[in-house]
């Protein structure tokens, strides 16, 4: 049993490990703020925009299953060194990149999504070894609030710099590698990965690395998993879309200024980390997962066929709209309880990755179609930067694979299975 309550080390631990995931979203949404710097700096389409934003997801999709197997064997410490080191490296080597070397750019973009891949499952195995049970999911859902909220004013912060102060992408990305190596640095002086409190056996940890191949073969034979995993990576890959879209869409579509649009869109952030706890206490407190992903689905669908089609120009419908679509899309999160519950408890950690796995895969796919269908669309209009300009009408094309994304999911919906919260 493992006990934190006065324990000052185990809460400053916690706060470390949170820090990397606020850094991961930094990494992760800061290109969707730049895209149209980053664009013309590499003279780079819709479609080449989409593509690099999407690696660093296709990167993440792909570390999911064995980052579990790394942190079970090699303990969280050193996988986090070396994961946050991949992050800040891959931010400072696309900072630096001359105009003509967009390839290495992507590759740049890739080792970011490898490094980032750590950033919430190793703060799970934290709060695993250093926290009670009982307070797992109350910590790992402060740990999502916040880093959404830091993601939220993160995307204002680096947009209101570089706007106001005409600070350039590249700079601004050099600021954000060296902080993640003042991260690495706490990191490697007061992360730890035993906790004395904590009462385990060799042979207990043994038998964990034995069953990998065991409960991944079991996860991966479950029906349930595939169509759980399938639904929150159709849910979760239009959250990715708005950010990296969603900005021009709004600041082409109502005429406000880029920092409005961006101010507007990062609303979604606020309203996932308010309902990402409250839904999981909700669904908890009534024993029941599927009404709350009917609810979740259905005003994704509304929310999103608002936004994309009804003629709004006024900035606080815009941050009012998104802010729901965060709060509503927020509970999608219950379908990480209910795989857990349907598979066996040792195969816990095994499913929230192959979870994770089509989570990421949703983001990529469908941010770089969008750009595909965009670089379609384009009818050859160019701003004075000689960036790509496209039109409402194609906006609202491409944009109509989000509607759906959250349709197909909704069709999945009478296929999964009610788990009432309870370990099966």
């Amino acid at each position: 049993m493992k006990s934190s309550k006065f324990s000052f080390q185990a809460w400053f631990i916690w706060s470390l490990a949170s820090c990397f995931v606020f850094y991961k979203y930094i990494i992760e949404f800061s290109p969707a703020v730049l895209k149209s710097e980053i664009s013309n700096y590499f003279h780079i389409n819709g479609a080449e925009a989409g593509f690099f934003i999407s690696v660093y997801y296709f990167a993440y999709a792909l570390m999911q299953l064995p980052i579990g197997l790394f942190l079970d064997r090699f303990g969280p410490k050193r996988v986090l060194l070396v994961s946050l080191l991949m992050c800040l490296l891959g931010t400072l080597l696309l900072s630096y990149l001359p105009a003509s070397f967009f390839v290495i750019a992507c590759l740049a973009r890739f080792i970011s999504g490898l490094g980032a891949a750590a950033a919430i499952i190793g703060c799970m195995k934290l709060i695993a070894l250093w926290f009670d049970t009982r307070e797992f999911a109350k910590m790992t859902g402060m740990m999502m609030a916040i880093g959404m909220i830091g993601a939220g004013l993160s995307v204002d912060i680096l947009t209101s710099i570089h706007k106001l102060y005409h600070v350039a992408w590249f700079d601004l990305l050099r600021c954000v590698g060296y902080l993640g190596f003042i991260l690495w640095i706490l990191y490697a002086v007061f992360i730890k990965d035993n906790n004395p409190r904590a009462v385990s056996t060799v042979q207990e940890d043994a038998d964990q690395h034995v069953k990998f191949r065991q409960s991944l073969r079991r996860v991966l034979s479950c029906r349930q998993s595939w169509l759980l995993s399938l639904y929150s990576g159709l849910m979760f890959g239009p959250f990715a879309a708005f950010l990296s879209w969603g900005i021009a869409y709004i600041h082409l579509s109502s005429s406000c200024s880029i920092e409005h649009a961006t101010s507007a869109v990062s609303f979604v952030f606020f309203g996932f980390a308010v309902g990402s706890p409250l839904w999981g206490w909700l669904s908890d407190r009534v024993q029941r997962r599927k009404p709350f992903l009917i609810l979740s689905t259905c005003s994704c669908l509304f929310l999103s066929l608002v936004v994309l089609y009804i003629t709004i120009k006024s900035f606080f419908i815009f941050a009012t709209l998104f802010l729901l679509f965060g709060f509503f899309l927020s509970a999608f999160v219950i379908s990480f309880s209910m795989i857990r519950e349907i598979n066996p408890l040792p195969c816990s950690a095994t499913s929230v990755g192959f979870m994770n796995t089509f989570n990421s895969l949703g983001n990529a796919f469908l941010v770089w179609v969008v750009g595909l269908v965009l670089k379609f669309l384009w009818q050859g209009k160019v701003n004075p930067n000689g960036e790509h300009v496209y039109s409402i009408g194609s906006y609202h094309i491409a944009m109509s694979l989000i509607i759906a994304f959250i349709l197909i999911a909704l069709l999945l919906l009478p296929a999964i299975k009610e788990t009432h919260c309870k370990q099966h």
